[in-house]
């Protein structure tokens, strides 16, 4: 006897998600692995400051972009506008090629002030977040328009690729500079493949059709979304930064970074649940039952990792930094965090239910929401442990007024049927 939900397209994307994200992170780990091994500590010091340098420029319009294109993609997609999606993608590659080239002149300015060796650093930041942003435009039309296969044969190819072309050139003697040059043909080769991808929207011709959905009406929710969950995402890091000696801001991210362990498997289900909604969405068909199943699952993954990392503290932390006894002394702290780490996987959910069925407004308010938690902390944080509490409490309201919103859309689904059966 087969349960029907794993016959379903989202269990099976989910699954080639969730193995696609992990050999993504798998290789990721490998390669700051291996070249710490094969570089100096300088050059190893000066590659992670130019990253640090990029994520903090490109994480917010890249996660923006992504979003908004995915959520208007898969309307569109829904309503099968396959036209308007040929436009929307056309007329936002050539005005993100413009002004991304335009800001990557000013990069280089920037790579001085970060005191970063001056002609390598800006010329990978330069030509990296261009390609950045273009391709979180590509990666999310190619995810709207649910040709997931090239999204996992991304998620595969490019860190193996980065990973090898960054080896074989420090191992020729390039040292940082081709470390910086197998990055860029990683990020280079994975673009170019989803513009393969998505080949029949560039060449397609566009029929006079025209997006309905009011684009710039969707930007205020998507940039509160992405601004509510990264700094629901980081905000406690950066108080106990502020509140705690070195030592003890290592151990909470030592133990951090081992929960959120659970975000590698509801993270993708998610990717896959959010143009499925959409499209369904807009197509007026069926959708809460599809959030459901997806939410069974999410809940039900993250609730089954969060359960062993609370029964098994220690050794979930000696398994994850492969058996090193280094940051044992974090281990308390993981019953907690997963708790947090639960509670954040269903705000994670419902962030994108809102998103994709366009019953946004609760959006506006999540990035005043994200610091409660942060009043928390001031409130009381004699120890690692109250500042994890706190977050949990902080958490929990967040995720109250989700609830509540979705308890509203489900009472309004209840009322239509009764009046369509009255009827």
């Amino acid at each position: 006897m087969t349960i029907p939900f794993f016959q379903t397209r989202l269990s099976r994307w989910s699954a080639a998600f969730i193995v696609g994200s992990f050999v993504f992170n798998v290789f990721n780990y490998l390669f700051t692995v291996v070249m710490g091994s094969l570089m100096s500590v300088a050059s190893f010091g000066a590659l992670n400051a130019t990253w640090a340098v990029f994520l903090l420029l490109s994480s917010m319009p890249t996660g923006t972009i992504g979003t908004l294109s995915t959520r208007i993609t898969s309307r569109l997609f829904g309503k099968r506008q396959k036209g308007g999606i040929a436009r929307l993608l056309t007329s936002w590659y050539r005005w993100i090629l413009f002004g991304s080239v335009v800001l990557a002149v000013g990069l280089i300015g920037i790579s001085m002030l970060f005191d970063l060796p001056r002609r390598p650093a800006a010329t990978f930041l330069a030509i990296a977040l261009p390609l950045a942003l273009l391709s979180s435009l590509t990666n999310a039309v190619v995810q709207g328009t649910q040709r997931f296969s090239w999204n996992v044969a991304g998620m595969v190819g490019q860190p193996f690729l980065k990973l090898v072309a960054s080896v074989v050139l420090v191992l020729l003697g390039f040292g940082l500079g081709g470390v910086y040059v197998g990055i860029l043909c990683s990020f280079l080769v994975a673009h170019v493949v989803t513009l393969f991808a998505l080949r029949d929207f560039f060449q397609r011709q566009h029929d006079h059709e025209t997006p309905e959905d009011k684009t710039w009406q969707d930007v205020l929710p998507v940039v509160s979304a992405t601004l509510g969950l990264t700094m629901l995402g980081t905000i406690d890091m950066i108080a106990v930064k502020q509140l705690f000696s070195p030592q003890d801001v290592g151990m909470y991210a030592a133990a951090i970074t081992v929960s959120r362990v659970v975000f590698y498997v509801s993270t993708p289900i998610v990717s896959v649940l959010f143009p499925l909604l959409a499209a369904r969405h807009a197509a007026k068909g069926r959708y809460l039952h599809l959030f459901r199943q997806g939410a069974i699952v999410v809940v039900g993954s993250a609730v089954a990792i969060a359960l062993f990392q609370a029964l098994f503290p220690t050794q979930w932390m000696v398994a994850v930094f492969l058996f090193s006894p280094k940051y044992l002394a974090a281990a308390p702290l993981l019953p907690l965090l997963a708790v947090q780490m639960v509670i954040g996987a269903f705000i994670h959910l419902f962030v994108h239910f809102f998103l994709a069925t366009r019953l946004s407004n609760t959006m506006v308010l999540f990035p005043v929401g994200a610091t409660i938690p942060f009043v928390f902390y001031l409130l009381v944080h004699p120890n690692l442990e109250a500042i994890v509490l706190a977050s949990i409490v902080g958490h929990a309201v967040v995720l109250l007024g989700f609830v509540v919103a979705f308890v509203r859309v489900e009472w309004k689904a209840v009322r239509r049927k009764c009046a369509a059966l009255i009827k």
